[in-house]
């Protein structure tokens, strides 16, 4: 059953518009800020993370086990399909991804650092200092947002259902969130919330991560992309570093210090990087869009081809079984 609800989800989010109702999370900031203000999640983070996530899973859990005999089970495919669409990213990735490569074809750089703010929970636009670390922050922002959006969703979904599905999106919220609370009140317990939203949220993504990093090495070039995978196996690295070199290797066949073979997308990277950056002609700009476009539509591609990897092996073992 969770593999249907899985590919109706999946296909419903060809029109993200006409459920963007769900996901109004709202009632999630009003409750992590008034957990957050007791003096027992201020002096025990844990607890207040703890309380903050726990209480609406345990509700949804607890609704799934009281539906689940009623209405021939519709009511509980219904709550599985509501709790999944809320689950999944915020936005429409498809006219995000376009509007970034449109405003690079054009040349007009400038906005897409600005496009990247869509891609970060913070909401940050891009900050690299140069073309080069600009088409690496291109990678890693749209890597974690293709990851954090689906394959995390998507894992927990299916290892668990919509409850451990939610915790994951709560988990996301609660780090974004405890950031833009600790801004607001300054002060060291706060502080000390965020380390903790961060630290659970690294917990909760490593295992679904390190499948990712296999997939992209079975969609990707296969070689390299083992090799990276195994080599990040145990890190502590956030999962925004430990995705990006894997995508790197997947993409390119590259390891982090090892340059000596270039794919055609690095090359036209690379290329790019000679140019003088503080350049005004309009034909080194729609050169650097160029190829800072070719990086996108290439990671866009390597997490497309993963996605229906895992519809397929997840079709497979739900057949075989």
């Amino acid at each position: 059953m969770n593999f249907l609800v899985v590919v109706c989800g999946l296909t419903l989010l060809y029109w993200p518009r006409s459920f963007s109702f769900i996901q109004n999370d709202s009632w999630f900031v009003w409750w992590q800020r008034k957990i957050s203000a007791t003096r027992i999640a201020s002096s025990i983070p844990v607890l207040g993370l703890a309380v903050t996530l726990g209480l609406p899973v345990a509700g949804i859990a607890g609704l799934l086990l009281t539906l689940d005999e009623v209405g021939f089970g519709l009511s509980y495919v219904g709550i599985n399909i509501f709790v999944l669409l809320y689950a999944f990213g915020r936005g429409d990735s498809r006219e995000q991804v376009d509007e970034l490569v449109n405003d690079l074809g054009r040349g007009d750089l400038q906005a897409g650092f600005h496009d990247l703010a869509v891609f970060t929970d913070d909401a940050s636009a891009g900050s690299a200092m140069d073309i080069e670390t600009f088409f690496e922050e291109l990678k890693a922002r749209l890597a974690y947002s293709y990851f954090e959006r689906y394959l995390a969703v998507v894992f927990w979904f299916m290892v668990a259902g919509a409850p451990l599905a939610l915790l994951y999106r709560l988990s996301v919220l609660y780090r974004k969130n405890a950031q833009l609370i600790s801004c607001q009140a300054d002060t060291e317990g706060m502080d000390d919330g965020v380390k903790t939203g961060q630290k659970w949220l690294w917990l909760l993504e490593w295992l679904p991560l390190k499948i990712t990093g296999m997939t992209l090495a079975l969609v990707g070039h296969f070689n390299a992309a083992v090799q990276r995978w195994s080599d990040l196996l145990w890190s502590g690295m956030s999962s925004e570093v430990s995705l990006l070199a894997m995508v790197n290797a997947a993409l390119d066949g590259l390891s982090a210090n090892d340059s000596s073979e270039k794919s055609t997308l690095e090359s036209s990277a690379l290329e790019a990087v000679t140019l003088e950056t503080d350049s005004e002609t309009a034909g080194e700009d729609e050169h650097l869009g160029a190829s800072a476009s070719q990086v996108v539509r290439g990671v866009e591609a390597l997490f497309f081809n993963a996605i229906v990897c895992w519809l397929v092996v997840i079709a497979v073992v739900v057949i075989l079984a």
